[in-house]
């Protein structure tokens, strides 16, 4: 499934489904979930977002802004505007 998404550079919402669903059947350990997520991150860093969203049962917007930060090139990081005091 993840090379079948190579094709196009991006994970769409029925692939990204059948990866769930494929690795609830299975009896994947954490090494095997971080293999998978590793992958993904490397393909699509959106779809990446949103899988890690379910798999590490994100709790609340700081866990997101963490795994941003992971997926961010350190060159993206420093690229950022000026806060405007309304981000919080």
């Amino acid at each position: 499934m993840i090379a079948a998404a190579k094709a196009d550079g991006h994970i769409d919402a029925k692939e990204q489904a059948a990866i769930f669903a494929e690795m609830d059947k299975l009896p994947l350990n954490a090494d095997d979930k971080a293999f998978v997520m590793d992958e993904l991150r490397k393909l699509d860093k959106v779809g990446y977002i949103r899988f890690a969203s379910v798999y590490r049962s994100f709790q609340d917007v700081a866990d997101f802004r963490d795994v941003i930060r992971e997926v961010e090139t350190p060159a993206r990081r420093g690229k950022r505007g000026p806060r405007t005091g309304s981000e919080s």
